[in-house]
Order: C-alpha cells, then structure tokens, then sequence
C-alpha cells in the first residue's frame, strides 16, 4: 500500500523530519545594517540523493487585512524583488550538505521587508513505516521548510503597547520593526499568580504597524516576553 503525505514544517519543527533526508538550518534569517549575505544549509541524512526545489515569496503589509504574498517568477528581475536566492534546484548527496546564498539587493528599507524560503523535497524516496494486515505499507513523503528572512530597518526598534478592556487584549506595534511574543502569561491585576496561556496564545509575530487581538480565558494582566532584531528583547505588560 502505497500514499503520498505532504507537509510544510515551520520555524521551531525542523528536527522532526531531519531523520528522514533533508534538513534546513537556519530557519530564521536576518540581515542586519552592513549585512548583505547570508547561507542556509541544506543536509542529507538520508543514504540515497534527495533533490530540492527553493521558492522564494516576499510578504506585502504581512498582518495586514490586506496582506498578501508574491511569489518570484522565472525571468524576474532579482533587483526588482530585492533579494536574490541561488541556487533554486539542488540535490544533496547522501550524508552531505550544500549551500544556499541569498543576498539582499536592495538598500535597508525603513521597515522591516519580510521573505520566505521554501525549501521542498522532490521525487523522494519511499519510505516504509509500518504493515497493514500483515503487508509493507509504506508512502511517498513530499515535505518541505519555510524559513523566514527579515531585511532590517538600519535602527529595527518596534514600538509596543497592549491594552485590555476585560477579557479582551490588544496589542499593537507601531515601531518599525517585527518582534516575537513568547511565552505568554495571564496574571492577576497585581501582576501575580501568573499562568501559561493557552498554545494558540502563547506565541505570535507582531509585525510593524499591524495589531493583534484576542479574548483571554479569563480576565486578568497580560505579559510577553518579547524579542526583535534577532538578540534584543523586551517585556510586554497589558494593564
């Protein structure tokens, strides 16, 4: 018996699929003020040739209403898109790694310009993972990695504020740069007693100028620990 799984693996989930062949790292890329070039890696832990396609995206107003995404075409001016990733076939060797350049074109913006890379296995192995009645069932395992590139503002600095009115939250970034909320916590109006928020609470993007709501378990102070240009962080209290 025989099928064919797909799957797209996030930032954070790499090492799930990495026994399986191909592997990405890193999945965050930034480029920073006098930073231009950056690698990613892509291993083979496999014993037979995995083959990959890259496709690169640029993210337009990302957590916008409008947001939307474009992807880059053959015969497309990299110029024009303002990064250039190279090469967009590879194949890697079982047990080894190649390289992927990328290479922003384009001057650092005055905020943040966002990109994804995915990087997806083709004409993959099959690979046998149980019987069924008896019989092998094995299934072709097409998969692949989206990593995320941010081009940062020279001086990347969001600006963050969260209200709350009840059990509704909303926090907002009017900097302009990105920052990641993690390990949220709802505490008591002293700041006290403090608890994990739920998984889909717990972690979440708040892009430049765009603003996320959301209703709490129950009402309480919100805190985030935040972190943004890669290695700077901050903490994010509601009131």
């Amino acid at each position: 018996m025989k099928n064919t799984v797909k799957a797209l693996v996030f930032t954070g989930l790499s090492l799930a699929l990495n026994a399986y062949g191909l592997g990405v790292s890193p999945m965050l890329v930034y480029f920073n003020s006098g930073n231009n070039v950056q690698d990613l890696t892509v291993s083979n832990a496999d014993n037979v040739v995995e083959y990959a396609q890259i496709t690169l995206r640029s993210l337009q107003s990302p957590g916008a209403e409008n947001a939307s995404v474009v992807t880059f075409q053959p015969g497309q001016s990299p110029q024009q898109f303002g990064l250039m990733v190279s090469p967009n076939k590879l194949a890697v060797g079982p047990g080894g790694s190649r390289k992927i350049r990328l290479v922003n074109l384009a001057p650092h913006p005055k905020t943040d310009r966002i990109y994804t890379i995915t990087v997806m296995n083709i004409n993959p192995a099959t690979k046998v993972v149980g019987t069924v009645k008896g019989s092998a069932a094995d299934m072709n395992l097409t998969y692949g990695y989206q990593v995320q590139v941010f081009v940062l503002p020279d001086h990347p600095l969001p600006i963050v504020s969260a209200q709350r009115q009840g059990e509704k939250i909303t926090i907002t970034n009017q900097g302009n740069s990105y920052i990641s909320l993690r390990s949220g916590q709802v505490c008591d109006p002293h700041g006290y007693h403090c608890q994990s928020l739920p998984a889909d609470l717990n972690y979440h993007v708040l892009y430049a100028g765009s603003t996320w709501s959301f209703s709490l378990p129950h009402p309480g102070q919100v805190r985030y620990f935040g972190v943004y240009a890669a290695t700077q962080n901050m903490m994010v209290e509601s009131n």
